[in-house]
């Protein structure tokens, strides 16, 4: 008789182990080691934002070549253990590109 092996699937330990478990898109963000969760942003919120990110983007094509701007929901782990935020818009200069990771910034952005 063969029995099928399980994974065995340890529970998170610390509260950034819980954050990284949070479904996508959710938005929390961990702030001197509490998880604060969002609501979803309101229209009047969305449309300045659409306003501000038309004036950052052109600020950047004109007077920061190789910078990037990226929006919410992303994150963005100021340290690997008791805070991550998810801001509106962030800004990284072209010469702090590398904390720009395939999942989230790790590190403090310019802006």
């Amino acid at each position: 008789v063969s029995l099928a092996m399980e994974s065995i699937v340890t529970p998170p330990r610390t509260i950034m182990e819980v954050f990284k478990t949070l479904p996508e898109g959710t938005l929390a963000e961990i702030i001197n080691g509490s998880i604060f969760v969002s609501p979803l942003p309101t229209t009047k919120h969305q449309v300045t934002l659409r306003q501000l990110a038309l004036v950052i983007f052109d600020f950047v094509k004109h007077k920061k070549k190789g910078a990037e701007v990226l929006f919410s929901p992303y994150d963005v782990f100021l340290d690997e253990h008791a805070n991550a935020v998810q801001p509106d818009i962030v800004l990284v200069l072209a010469e702090n590109k590398s904390i720009i990771k395939e999942d989230a910034i790790h590190g403090i952005p310019d802006s």
